[in-house]
């Protein structure tokens, strides 16, 4: 069955302390859709996370900015409106990258 881990580190940050309830509601949707060999590729659909959490998908985009803004998460590729609506994929912050080998960075470790 799968979990989802939340670090006790990242909790104590002051940047998860700054986020929103939504940011971090959003942020454990896309720690949900991480498998353990995924991270660069992790598909976030904002209303797909709208609808999972209740809000509006608008809502869930601001969030993704916080998310971004406060170093949580990185895009890695931008959606594309032309190819049947794809989502954007992000990488988690915290996790080495499956995409590109980066290793972790945890920036908002920094704020």
């Amino acid at each position: 069955m799968p979990w989802v881990q939340l670090p006790h580190w990242i909790m104590a940050s002051a940047a998860w302390k700054s986020l929103r309830p939504v940011d971090r509601n959003v942020w454990l949707q896309i720690v949900w859709r991480y498998n353990g060999m995924n991270n660069g590729w992790i598909a976030v659909p904002a209303r797909a996370v709208a609808d999972e959490i209740g809000v509006h998908h608008s809502t869930v985009a601001r969030a993704l900015q916080a998310l971004m803004t406060y170093g949580f998460i990185e895009i890695t590729r931008h959606g594309d409106f032309s190819c049947k609506r794809a989502a954007s994929e992000y990488r988690l912050t915290h996790l080495k990258c499956d995409r590109d080998g980066r290793l972790p960075g945890n920036t908002f470790m920094c704020i």
